[in-house]
């Protein structure tokens, strides 16, 4: 005798259980309260994971903006602006000047902090529908 034939022949045996539906129903509304809880924690994550991305992104962004005006990198792009006749003569030497100048570190961290708030806001709204209780008949039975 096979192991398969016997395992078929004990489940054969075994008699068939009934469960009360108090019990299932307080089973279903236990599984129902843990996912809306853990939909509520994930979303809550998310949502102070942009608060913190945006506090962090304002000083970044004046970090930015000093390093920009300091460097000269203002007076490249006003250049750009205004006289188009030496842009096209000396596009080498200004694009050359301009990524000399330009503050990499700060433009870095600018678009990582984009990154995370896109990604919250993307991860975060998939746990929207969920944040309520769906079934509140089984809750009062």
């Amino acid at each position: 005798m096979t192991n398969q034939t016997s395992y078929k022949q004990l489940f054969a045996k075994l008699p068939e259980q009934k469960i009360s539906s108090e019990i299932e129903t307080r089973v279903m509304i236990r599984i129902e309260h843990s996912r809306v809880f853990h939909a509520r924690v994930y979303f809550g994550l998310h949502v102070i994971s942009i608060f913190i991305a945006v506090a962090v992104c304002v000083p970044v962004a004046q970090s930015f903006m000093t390093t920009a005006s300091t460097s000269g990198l203002s007076s490249y792009l006003s250049l750009l602006s205004t006289d188009g006749g030496y842009v096209m003569a000396s596009w080498k030497d200004l694009s050359l000047s301009i990524v000399e100048t330009f503050p990499i570190i700060q433009t870095t961290l600018i678009l990582g902090l984009v990154l995370v708030i896109g990604n919250s806001l993307r991860r975060g709204t998939r746990y929207i529908p969920a944040l309520t209780i769906h079934n509140e008949h089984m809750i009062s039975a």
